[in-house]
């Protein structure tokens, strides 16, 4: 026999709601199956009607509900303790949407100061295994700077190939693959800017003056000082470092200038191997890659920059050098978009865009659609 416990917790909604809402929780099975009621609450019918397809069938439709003030479903509770919500209740949050088709972007506003206010504004609060969580969100919940924020962390402080953690039993929730893909992309450009700032080796080779030998071996030496060269060791294999921690260690970079025997300085200011100049470009190295990258932009991702796709592919694609910062300026990147940002969040964010297929690509794949079904069955007729 089943039985129903009652627990005295109502959330009133609308006071002047028409309709009950209850969350129950089962335990047990058949005869012995016991229902406790977690909450009530208190709602107005037609709101709920408007804004869930689900709840418009239910309440509308044929259906017993349709003609009772109450209603029954199983949720998780902890979706309604707004002020201790954590990430993986977001995700629940985001699934029950899915179910009961609710309109998620009601929820932008509430999860924009959640997370603000549990992350910061620029999200230092999170750890990074929580921010690999949160992305989803953020996309879900359409918050352009939370994502750019998070993006913009996980690229710089992340010390691997950037993957996603869904904290939730639901598979279906996740990331589009070409986020991942843009996301890395943003990452591997930090990490080749970073090289190409600190490779000075052919500034010694070219150089003209006779310490240039000696030049080279104190900046290899150097390098070696900080931990965190060469690069590609650093930042693969086991125990491999990020972005921010290969910086952090080419803050310590100390070059010493070349000597003669007798204690005398060799270089000269304007020679390659005196210690301002290398020391400098170091420095100089280290401020563009910090500056490099400020996160993905969901309306680059979304939108066109252009009124023409075709137009809008060929600018993210033309070859121009963006080394070139008179060149870099001359461009507003971040044109009708919420977060201020430069070229590489402009371009990554476009390689993580939706591909739109026109209608010979989509005949096409039918053709082959068509032609693997026709072999498929040639092999099943082969084995009758």
């Amino acid at each position: 026999m089943t039985s129903t416990a009652q627990v005295k917790r109502e959330i009133i909604i609308d006071p002047e709601g028409d309709l009950n809402v209850q969350l129950i929780k089962r335990f047990g099975s058949g005869d012995t199956q016991r229902t406790e009621i977690l909450v009530t609450m208190k709602v107005t019918r037609n709101v709920l009607e408007t804004n869930s397809t689900f709840f418009k069938t239910m309440l509308a439709g044929p259906f017993k509900e349709a003609s009772q003030n109450e209603i029954q479903g199983k949720m998780a509770d902890s979706m309604y303790s707004k002020d201790k919500v954590d990430i993986k209740q977001i995700w629940i949050a985001i699934q029950t949407g899915r179910r009961y088709l609710f309109a998620i972007e009601k929820l932008e506003p509430w999860f924009d100061k959640w997370l603000k206010k549990n992350g910061g504004p620029q999200l230092s609060m999170f750890r990074l295994y929580e921010l690999r969580s949160l992305r989803y969100p953020c996309h879900e919940f359409d918050c352009a700077w939370g994502f750019a924020a998070v993006t913009k962390r996980l690229a710089y402080h992340f010390n691997g190939h950037i993957t996603e953690f869904n904290p939730t039993d639901f598979r279906n929730l996740h990331l589009p693959n070409r986020l991942i893909g843009g996301m890395n992309g943003a990452r591997g450009n930090l990490r080749t800017k970073l090289h190409e700032g600190i490779y000075l080796q052919e500034d010694f080779l070219e150089s003209q003056c006779d310490c240039k030998v000696q030049g080279l071996f104190e900046f290899e030496k150097a390098l070696h000082a900080t931990g965190v060269w060469p690069l590609e060791n650093k930042m693969s294999g086991r125990g491999k470092l990020s972005i921010s921690e290969i910086i952090d260690g080419l803050e310590d970079f100390k070059y010493t200038q070349p000597e003669k025997s007798n204690g005398t300085i060799t270089a000269t200011a304007t020679c390659s191997c005196s210690k301002s100049r290398v020391e400098n470009k170091i420095k100089e190295a280290i401020k563009k890659v910090w500056g490099n990258f400020d996160g993905l932009c969901l309306d680059c991702i979304d939108n066109l920059k252009t009124d023409d796709i075709d137009k809008d592919y060929w600018q993210h694609v033309w070859p121009f050098d963006d080394s070139d910062d008179e060149r870099r300026t001359e461009r507003k990147w971040d044109g009708k978009c919420r977060i201020k940002h430069d070229q590489p969040t402009w371009y990554f964010s476009w390689v993580a865009r939706k591909q739109t297929h026109d209608a010979h690509e989509k005949e096409r794949e039918e053709r082959k659609r068509i032609k693997e079904e026709r072999a498929r069955q040639q092999r099943k007729g082969g084995r009758a």
